[in-house]
């Protein structure tokens, strides 16, 4: 369970510290990150790269990204779970976006992202909620949940086909997997229109920023005042 994995982490983080060396195996490159100083990356038995960690995991998510290329645009066939609501209005697709207007996948930390939802109404639908979950995928923890509402942001009809964007000039999630959740409700939040669960996922990649533990770079100032 989770508490048992932070205790093992805690103490091969202190076996480190210690000068132990230890080889960790796992396909999680958040822990490889955080924990190991070197890494090999190995693909059917042959060692495509090798080095700091930070560097290995780097070329791996670049890796992946250029892999599923092709893939990146997500649809209702490909989503991870069911969908539910009443279906007047759906999300037909969400793509990520960069400060350079391009669909991708991968981010650093404190990168502009702006998440696009593509929606198709059957009819008119009045002051809609869209709204969005975003979770930690190796933990579950439920980081964020803003809506349109929140923000004061009327959207007074839609029909047809539109998008809507949720633009964050500073992502503050350090490295690590994200699943976004989507959804479309009344204005009274009473009745959902469309709930579509972890249908789109984005990762983090070291850099951006200094801080490493945790989920979100607080990018915080010190101060010291001595006691005399």
């Amino acid at each position: 369970d989770q508490s048992f994995q932070q205790k093992c982490n805690e103490r091969m983080l202190r076996m480190r510290k210690q000068g132990v060396t230890t080889v960790f195996v796992s396909h999680s490159m958040d822990a490889v990150w955080r924990i190991c100083s070197r890494a090999v990356w190995l693909d059917k038995g042959k060692v495509k790269a090798e080095g700091p960690a930070h560097k290995v995991v780097d070329a791996y998510y670049k890796y992946v990204l250029e892999r599923n290329a092709s893939q990146d645009k997500t649809s209702p066939e490909t989503a991870s779970d069911g969908r539910m609501g009443s279906g007047d209005v759906r999300i037909s697709e969400v793509e990520f976006y960069g400060e350079e207007r391009k669909a991708r996948k991968i981010f650093l930390t404190n990168e502009p992202l702006i998440i696009r939802m593509h929606y198709k109404a059957n009819g008119p639908i009045e002051q809609p909620l869209f709204g969005l979950s975003i979770h930690h995928v190796e933990s579950g923890a439920h980081l964020a949940g803003p809506n349109n509402s929140l923000n004061q942001f009327v959207i007074k009809q839609i029909m047809g086909d539109g998008v809507v964007e949720y633009c964050i000039p500073h992502l503050p999630f350090l490295p690590g997997d994200y699943w976004v959740t989507t959804a479309i409700y009344d204005t009274q939040e009473a009745h959902p229109y469309d709930v579509w669960h972890q249908c789109a996922r984005f990762s983090v990649i070291p850099g951006g920023t200094q801080e490493r533990y945790g989920f979100l770079a607080l990018e915080g100032t010190w101060a010291h005042e001595a006691c005399v």
